[in-house]
């Protein structure tokens, strides 16, 4: 308990002094560097402390929010995700919650953020929290896998098996290596397969990217169920994207032409 006080009296001064409207909180290694074992302990731990780092920040009027993984369910087992944030518990205390849906394939080619895993996330998320303090994370980048090696040079070579890379630059590669891009419908996510060329070696590589077919496809889920979307990160976002969010939020506010007429009154 000291130190968990000791650490909120460090983030207060931070806001302060700042003149900042509040803090998110981006805690990642107890999901990703401890293992399950240890989330029984951890999670009354982090419960607690976003509790009273809350209080704390609400007696200033200042906001908190949360960035955490995807939560499925409150079952506490493989099934349930990251259930160390325990979503419905931070609820009461916290302004907005930005769900990290992404990120799902990272040690093998895959979506980075496939549609039907952010789906199950986001219905989980607006059951525990609502619309008004949920948010989805949204990816505007991707990564490319090894698959293959070819030529002596390829020894002497720092070939990483995963690259992150945002989703332009690999809109650039496909198109400085003539690769045609395709588009998963059911993840909604570009991906292709390309060679790389370097000296005395050819690398093989695999991509899956977010492109602004991605983001819309998120953008439309989003205002679907009358939440909103955080995008990770800006400045190297397929150049379309602002344009696909444009015409889907204009889809959006159009009315209904399906629906039936109002009966008039006589």
């Amino acid at each position: 308990m000291y130190k968990r006080q000791a650490h909120i009296q460090q983030l207060l001064p931070l806001v302060d002094q700042q003149g900042y409207d509040g803090i998110d909180i981006d805690y990642e290694n107890f999901a990703f560097a401890d293992g399950t074992s240890t989330w029984s302990q951890t999670r009354p731990a982090w419960v607690a402390f976003i509790s009273e780092l809350s209080a704390a920040l609400r007696e200033r009027g200042k906001l908190l929010t949360v960035a955490a993984p995807p939560m499925f369910n409150t079952s506490q087992n493989g099934s349930s995700g990251y259930w160390v944030y325990d979503w419905p518990a931070i609820a009461p205390h916290i302004d907005e919650l930005r769900v990290m849906t992404y990120d799902y394939s990272t040690n093998a080619p895959g979506p980075v953020a496939p549609m039907p895993w952010v789906e199950d996330a986001v219905e989980f998320g607006l059951a525990a929290l609502g619309p008004d303090k949920f948010s989805i994370g949204v990816p505007t980048y991707g990564r490319d896998w090894l698959n293959a090696t070819s030529g002596a040079g390829c020894a002497v070579q720092n070939l990483s098996s995963s690259v992150a890379r945002p989703s332009a630059a690999f809109q650039q590669i496909a198109a400085d290596t003539g690769t045609e891009v395709l588009f998963d419908d059911t993840n909604q996510e570009a991906y292709y397969s390309y060679n790389q060329a370097l000296p005395d070696c050819t690398a093989g590589r695999t991509a899956y990217f977010s492109d602004a077919r991605s983001v819309a496809a998120k953008g439309k889920l989003a205002l679907d169920n009358d939440t909103t979307i955080i995008l990770w990160s800006l400045g190297g976002e397929d150049p379309a994207t602002w344009d696909a969010l444009r015409e889907v939020a204009e889809e959006h506010a159009r009315p209904d032409e399906t629906a039936s007429p109002e009966p008039s009154e006589e």
